[in-house]
């Protein structure tokens, strides 16, 4: 039984005006073999108890038995019992872990963009409507460490559910202008299908390529620790797929149409101006 502060009793009894009622029924198997059923009706009766509440009924009756107590904890009293419940029975201890289940500071961050599981949000219906919107977060304007260079706002993605530690916050910095929402469905890209389509992780193979990762924002504001591996390109398959900070990461990816990646409790943001 659950803990909650209190309940109403109510009875049920036979009408003593009704008489129970038999009905008999023959019915038969696939293979012809009968078989009786049987089952009765009554007028019932229900009303409050003469004691008031449940605690007070079932003390009532039970001879001031207070085991009740330990369920029905009085108005007022809910609180501290679950409180205590949870810690002596259930073995919740009080903390949070330092990767997990973090809010992105709203100072610094976009409401949640796109998400799911524990930050399912989903996008607008209309593509041009949760296309835009995405874009126009990313380009409005953020600064360099500098305070005057103007550049594309970071997006960031937290992953609650990865095994990787490196990939519960996975902070992307375009280098490139944008592709247009002609050649490129920019969210649905980091949704659903990670693409190399004008969207190549800047390394040394690819000087020249259009964003970097980091694991932490202020890698990302000072370009420090930039990720080292990235490939893109698999059917379904949305961000990041396999990149990681050394090589390749398995299973850390996201799809809202295909299962088998670890980041199945996740959301997006976008650094404010």
């Amino acid at each position: 039984m659950p803990t909650v502060e209190t309940a109403s009793c109510r009875t049920a009894s036979k009408n003593p005006n009704s008489q129970v009622v038999y009905s008999f029924k023959v019915m038969y198997d696939e293979e012809g073999v009968p078989a009786v059923g049987a089952s009765n009706t009554v007028a019932i009766d229900y009303a409050d108890c003469t004691e008031g509440d449940l605690a007070s009924q079932y003390k009532f009756n039970n001879g001031d038995d207070d085991a009740i107590d330990k369920h029905l904890v009085g108005a007022g009293n809910c609180a501290d019992d679950l409180e205590e419940y949870l810690n002596d029975e259930q073995f919740l201890i009080a903390g949070q872990d330092p990767t997990k289940y973090l809010t992105p500071d709203p100072a610094k961050w976009s409401d949640l963009v796109v998400g799911e599981g524990i930050r399912f949000q989903p996008p607008p219906i209309s593509q041009d409507e949760a296309d835009g919107n995405f874009r126009d977060l990313i380009n409005a304007g953020c600064k360099e460490v500098d305070g005057t260079t103007e550049r594309h706002c970071i997006i960031l993605r937290t992953c609650d559910s990865c095994p990787d530690e490196s990939h519960r916050s996975i902070y992307y910095k375009r280098k490139t202008p944008l592709p247009s929402e002609q050649e490129v469905y920019l969210l649905d890209m980091f949704m659903n299908n990670w693409s190399s389509e004008s969207n190549v992780m800047i390394d040394d193979e690819n000087p020249d390529g259009d964003f970097m990762l980091f694991s932490s924002y202020e890698d990302a504001l000072n370009e420090d620790n930039a990720w080292e591996y990235c490939n893109y390109d698999a059917d379904r398959i949305g961000f990041p797929r396999e990149c990681g900070p050394y090589g390749r990461k398995w299973n850390q990816w996201n799809s809202y149409v295909k299962s088998g990646g670890h980041a199945h409790q996740h959301g997006f943001y976008v650094e404010k101006a």
